[in-house]
């Protein structure tokens, strides 16, 4: 019942199911149809009291009129004369007024309309009506009419109307007042004739002031009556009429729920839930109407799961469902929300690549759905391992249809086959020995960390006071063994695609801590060491135990070692890097905001972050001499660091003008191939103890 009133209440039904459409109108119906009934009622019963009022205020007329008549025709009566019997002054002109009695009694007249008066006197006591007459002319002043009863008299009088029936208070009580005019008989000249009144003239009218209160009560419990009555009727009614509307909603909601289902399955698969065939490529169709008239790019990425057939003879159809069920939630998280993910069926799925800028992007997809699917997938306990074969086209280069794109991207799967599975080829045959050379690249990568073929090499800071070697900062470095030294903005960015950056970071952080604990036994006390942090460690949980742990294992102090972090780390979510900074800095580290400049800090986070030193990228100190605005935000930030009591380390300082520039600004440390350019270990340990005093080494 409440879900139904609440139902009521809508102001706008219009999105409501038809069911409760139907049972909303029913009830309002229903509400009115009970309303007008008891309405009706209300009225009926107000209306048959009141003719109960008027029927009795006719009987007392009548009676009073029948009493009237009798006495008329007997002409009066003569009662005795007393003490308090007097004869009439009224009737002084009536030569018969007096009588004496043989026995000498006196007797004296009384008027039929005395005797009547004194009737209905007696009656109204009894039953509170009273009968009266009234005249215009009148011989008693008792018959006086009032103001109302005069109006309708004259009314009489002018034959507008012989009879008139109205309510009205009476001494704050409710009267029905009738008066019903009164013609004058032969019998009535006697007492009458003297004011001018002749047989057949109106006399004047008999009226009757019957009260209303018992009557009002009775409409008023009746009234109740009705009301509870009613009440009990309409939610009898409501209470069907929401059970029949509850029963048709849940039809209805069954019958909805049924073609949503049915829906669904025609636009989705039922084992993965990924879209299906035919809504891949409608929403394909869209995406490329919405590529031409971006000028965009998309790619379609066609995968055949290698050796899936083996899982299910081996294992059973349910281990191979598991895999696939694994394999579409793998993908779904390697796309964006804008892409299309489907399965078309068996072990073939389609991811869609949408809003691509550069066809580089479609490479670095394919390298993270292969090495997604590469991963082991844990089931019931056993460990499954499948790898893809991806073909790949290009819109609207490979195809500028849903039918040919498809085609081509298969054709390009079924080329990946034939070179031995597990790997992805393009259609264009450039993007595809590309995309080969990433992920070969990658792998390598993943090998060199695995057998720690990294290296690390040193480039020494300058306090630029004396020159002396205040720290080293530690930079990867990989030596490929058929490529040979793979440049770090070439390997950086693919450790970060492939999750390998925290394992990358780990590696340095350790690596560069041993080293530092190697020159330190060495005698070189001194010196501190700057390691970079990564945005996959900033954002792990683990950083400070990682940190802490390495310190302790190599004996170094917290205070020799400076965590850089860069503008673009920092601040991609700036109350979290605070935190994790902070508890970083109560080990007692130094924090450093890296490449300072070239992202896009917020200075009021800026000033919260626990940072001592700021470092001035190289693209602000190259042209410095030659430059005046890389000169003026040289000056710039040497400023602004000084004024939130930040020290600076400038980078990329490769002649002596430009560290002339810096020391006449106040830059406190300076790091560049003017000093020495980045070398292993043993060659700055042994370069450091050749040397007596390593300031010569600025020199």
């Amino acid at each position: 019942m409440h879900r139904l009133l609440r139902l009521i209440s809508f102001s706008d039904a219009r999105h409501l199911p038809m069911a409760l459409k139907l049972s909303l109108l029913t009830a309002i119906i229903w509400s009115l149809v009970v309303a007008a009934s008891l309405q009706w009622n209300l009225h009926s019963n107000r209306s048959q009291t009141m003719k109960m009022a008027y029927a009795e205020a006719t009987a007392v007329r009548d009676l009073d009129m029948t009493l009237r008549r009798w006495a008329l025709r007997h002409g009066g009566i003569y009662v005795k004369v007393s003490e308090t019997v007097h004869p009439s002054p009224f009737m002084d002109h009536v030569a018969d007024r007096d009588l004496r009695t043989a026995d000498g009694v006196a007797l004296t007249l009384k008027a039929p309309a005395t005797m009547t008066r004194e009737m209905m006197d007696d009656y109204a006591k009894v039953g509170g009506v009273r009968g009266r007459i009234v005249g215009l002319r009148f011989l008693n002043p008792v018959n006086a009419p009032d103001a109302w009863e005069k109006g309708q008299l004259e009314a009489f009088a002018a034959g507008d109307r012989k009879e008139i029936w109205e309510i009205a208070d009476i001494d704050g009580q409710p009267f029905l007042r009738h008066l019903r005019a009164w013609f004058m008989d032969e019998g009535c000249v006697k007492c009458h004739g003297i004011l001018g009144y002749k047989a057949g003239d109106m006399r004047g009218a008999t009226g009757v002031n019957l009260p209303l209160a018992s009557y009002y009560a009775r409409i008023a419990a009746a009234g109740q009556q009705l009301i509870f009555s009613h009440l009990g009727i309409w939610l009898i009614g409501m209470i069907g009429i929401f059970w029949a509307g509850r029963e048709g909603y849940l039809r209805e909601a069954e019958r909805k729920n049924a073609q949503t289902h049915i829906h669904y399955l025609a636009h989705h698969d039922s084992l993965t839930g990924l879209s299906n065939r035919y809504s891949m490529e409608s929403r394909l169709r869209q995406a490329m109407a919405m590529a031409r008239r971006h000028s965009t790019l998309l790619a379609m990425f066609f995968i055949d799961l290698d050796q899936f057939k083996v899982v299910n003879d081996s294992l059973g159809h349910h281990f191979g469902d598991r895999l696939l069920v694994e394999v579409a939630r793998r993908l779904t998280l390697c796309s964006r929300e804008s892409d299309i993910v489907a399965r078309l069926g068996g072990d073939e799925f389609v991811i869609v690549l949408t809003e691509m800028e550069q066809r580089n992007d479609a490479i670095q997809m394919g390298n993270k759905i292969m090495n997604t699917l590469r991963q082991s997938c844990s089931i019931d306990g056993k460990s499954l391992y499948t790898s893809p074969s991806i073909g790949v086209s290009i819109f609207p280069d490979d195809g500028d249809d849903c039918d040919t794109l498809f085609k081509n991207a298969d054709t390009a799967m079924y080329h990946a086959k034939a070179q031995g599975r597990n790997n992805l080829q393009f259609f264009t045959q450039e993007l595809t020995q590309k995309a080969l050379e990433r992920m070969e690249l990658q792998q390598d990568l993943r090998i060199a960390l695995k057998e720690r073929a990294l290296e690390l090499h040193y480039q020494p800071q300058i306090r630029g006071s004396d020159g002396a070697i205040v720290a080293f900062e530690a930079l990867a470095r990989w030596h490929h063994p058929r490529l040979g030294w793979v440049p770090p903005d070439q390997f950086i960015p693919l450790a970060e695609e492939s999750g390998l950056m925290e394992t990358l970071g780990k590696w340095v952080l350790d690596e560069a801590c041993g080293q530092l604990a190697k020159w330190h036994a060495a005698g070189m006390t001194e010196i501190g060491m700057a390691v970079n942090i990564s945005t996959q460690q900033l954002r792990t949980a683990d950083l400070l135990n990682d940190v802490t742990e390495t310190l302790a294992h190599h004996g170094i102090a917290a205070s020799d070692l400076e965590l850089e972090v860069t503008e673009s780390v920092a601040m991609e979510n700036p109350k979290e890097a605070i935190a994790r900074l902070e508890a970083l800095q109560k080990l007692g580290l130094t924090i450093s905001i890296d490449d300072f400049g070239t992202g896009y800090s917020s200075l009021a986070y800026l000033k919260m972050l626990p940072v001592k030193i700021l470092k001035l990228d190289r693209t602000f100190v190259k042209d410095i001499e030659v430059d005046a605005n890389d000169a003026a935000i040289s000056r710039s930030t040497l400023a602004l660091a000084h004024g939130l009591g930040l020290e600076v380390v400038a980078e990329g300082v490769e002649t002596a003008a430009q560290r002339d520039f810096l020391l006449t600004h106040g830059c406190e440390f300076m790091q560049g191939y003017f000093f020495g350019k980045p070398e292993n270990g043993q060659v700055w340990q042994e370069r450091m103890q050749a040397q007596k005093n390593p300031a010569s080494l600025a020199v």
